[in-house]
């Protein structure tokens, strides 16, 4: 099997909005298609380790939210980088509510989707819920983000800079100066100082007896190979309880794609 075609396949983005009762939340997600158009019906997949899943599994009810593509990098920070379990993902967040009571994002969505589960199917790793549409609405005429344009123009690239400062390893904002507060917290992730390095992670060879720079070791990033999706170790995978800073060797033997469910055998190094 050339398991390279399943790059092929494309994906939009989305965000899936819910509420357990209590609280509004919501994740990111990529496998949304419509089945059928008489009656209108569209199909989710989501992961079954996402506090999401349990939630649509009991209330039977979720919005669907196409992102375009001006949506910035903090919605994927806030909805895909956190669990719903102990954060309150719409605290910054600006909404209206379609008829079913759920959350409609306000900015960085083309369209939305109320959905009714009608029929749930075990897939394993995933559960796969097939819904009625209930309410839809067009939002504005923004293209929508793709996964392949999210990979491209969305998602940051590591910069290396000369300059003194700390760099979040949650998310990369650059924090510029010699020291960093013991309290600071990242103003686009929230994360604490302890998240933080120094942007140069090279060591002084002033401080050492040889004459060669030694550089600190990077963690290497790998692919799946089934639909693309990179785990980077910086970013770890939390909405899955893997901590930013795991390398993939450490992580659980029944660890699985977040994207696709395939296990860590269907990963290989990024080159």
């Amino acid at each position: 099997m050339d398991k390279t075609a399943f790059y092929k396949i494309g994906y939009g983005l989305y965000v899936i909005t819910l509420s357990d009762g209590t609280r509004d939340s919501g994740m990111i997600g990529n496998t949304v298609m419509q089945v059928t158009s008489e009656p209108a019906q569209i199909a989710v997949a989501i992961n079954k380790a996402n506090y999401s899943h349990d939630v649509v599994l009991r209330t039977g009810l979720m919005n669907v939210n196409v992102l375009a593509e001006s949506a910035p990098f903090s919605v994927f920070q806030n909805f895909g980088f956190r669990s719903g379990r102990d954060n309150d993902k719409f605290a910054d967040v600006a909404f209206t509510r379609s008829a079913n009571g759920l959350a409609v994002l306000s900015q960085n969505c083309n369209a939305y989707f109320s959905l009714k589960v009608e029929k749930y199917l075990d897939l394993g790793s995933h559960g796969l819920f097939l819904c009625s549409v209930t309410e839809a609405q067009t939002l504005s005429q923004e293209e929508t983000m793709t996964y392949a344009y999210y990979q491209a123009n969305v998602k940051p690239r590591p910069q290396k800079a000369k300059k003194k400062g700390f760099v979040c390893k949650i998310c990369g904002y650059v924090y510029e100066g010699d020291e960093l507060p013991p309290d600071f917290i990242c103003p686009l992730c929230k994360h604490p100082a302890s998240d933080f390095e120094p942007l140069d992670a090279a060591k002084d060879p002033e401080n050492h007896t040889n004459t060669q720079t030694q550089e600190a070791p990077t963690m290497k990033k790998y692919v799946c190979e089934v639909c693309g999706y990179v785990y980077d170790p910086e970013v770890g995978d939390p909405e899955h309880g893997i901590p930013a800073g795991t390398p993939f060797e450490n992580l659980p033997d029944d660890w699985a794609c977040p994207v696709c469910g395939v296990p860590k055998d269907n990963f290989k190094p990024q080159e």
